[in-house]
């Protein structure tokens, strides 16, 4: 996958009226079947994550001050992170002739 298709670093969730810091891994690929950009990855554990988040949340996935994306909160994993995936344009850089 070429890099500038995936992303690991910090990241802010809007959830429930609030917004909390994670780190986010994350990486996309366009799918021609569907005809869309799927993205996903991994929030890393923290007590803030583990006491805000639960499987089936929908939430607003920021990336700096100018990237953000609708995503779902996906089941937990047994180290206290969660999976979050997303479809369209990600929180992240992509080749911009995809979209």
């Amino acid at each position: 996958m070429p890099e500038d298709e995936e992303y690991d670093g910090p990241a802010r969730l809007a959830v429930d009226g609030h917004e909390i810091d994670v780190h986010a891994r994350l990486s996309g690929h366009f799918e021609p079947i569907s005809g869309k950009y799927q993205w996903a990855g991994r929030l890393r554990p923290s007590d803030e994550v583990r006491e805000t988040l639960r499987p089936n949340l929908d939430v607003r996935l920021s990336i700096g001050d100018d990237k953000s994306a609708d995503a779902t909160v996906r089941e937990q994993d047994p180290w206290g992170g969660f999976r979050i995936s997303g479809t369209g344009r990600p929180p992240f850089a992509v080749p911009t002739e995809m979209f």
